[in-house]
């Protein structure tokens, strides 16, 4: 009795184990899709893929993240924040979501929390395209209304 009990628990474990996984891939394939229609410009089907993809994997970042910059386009800001956030408090380092996150502190006039997380994304040497943060930096300095602060960053954009 205590072998099948065994074997029992082994087989259950075996199987929440290859759920959890068949949930992470079709996520990711929501993901891929959410995005693509992301690229496109087709928002209520991004919305659509990517809230199904927070479904099935809640803790990935890349999915938070694209899930706020989805609600970003549609101005949607405080709903973007909550998810570009989550997506940072699941990875401190993502440089991109910190990049999306200084954009929505643009837009909701918090300019300067937007220019210590844009200046925190400039120091990442491995973000591929600093560039973006650096303009998102300008912009902040611009909408503060001190366009001098503006003028390094917007150098070292086009630069």
């Amino acid at each position: 009795m205590g072998k099948w009990l065994v074997l029992s628990a082994l087989i259950s474990i075996s199987l929440s184990c290859s759920n959890a996984e068949t949930k992470r891939e079709q996520a990711e394939l929501y993901l891929k899709i959410g995005t693509s229609h992301l690229i496109k410009g087709n928002y209520p089907q991004a919305l659509a893929s990517l809230n199904e993809a927070e479904r099935l994997d809640p803790d990935n970042a890349v999915i938070q993240n694209n899930l706020g910059l989805a609600l970003f386009v549609r101005k949607e800001f405080p709903l973007a924040e909550k998810h570009v956030s989550r997506a940072l408090e699941l990875n401190p380092k993502y440089s991109d979501a910190r990049n999306n996150l200084g954009r929505i502190h643009i837009e909701l006039a918090r300019y300067d929390l937007a220019i210590e997380e844009l200046k925190a994304v400039t120091k990442d040497l491995t973000y591929p395209t600093v560039e973006k943060a650096y303009v998102n930096l300008g912009y902040a300095y611009l909408k503060k209304g001190d366009p001098k602060g503006a003028l390094l960053p917007l150098k070292k954009a086009i630069d």
